[in-house]
């Protein structure tokens, strides 16, 4: 497992092109078989995703694991009710 970058255009780079660029060829073929009214949603939220990992990595696991704790707090007092 590799370690974690230290700024996040390293993180980029070490992560998400590799991820890319093992998969273009099946991400291309996936794409010509969607509707093209749903290609630009899905790129969207894959977009947020990418958006949020470097939130995350920004973040840094302290606050990473602060944000845990808080949903799971919302969550058990929303069941309770």
């Amino acid at each position: 497992m590799m370690g974690k970058p230290d700024k996040p255009t390293a993180q980029r780079s070490t992560h998400s092109e590799g991820a890319f660029a093992a998969n273009q060829a099946r991400l291309s073929s996936w794409k010509l078989g969607l509707p093209t009214m749903l290609v630009a949603p899905i790129v969207f939220v894959i977009d947020l995703l990418c958006s949020a990992s470097f939130v995350l990595f920004a973040l840094g696991p302290k606050a990473l694991a602060a944000l845990v704790a808080i949903a799971a707090v919302t969550r058990a007092r929303s069941v309770k009710a």
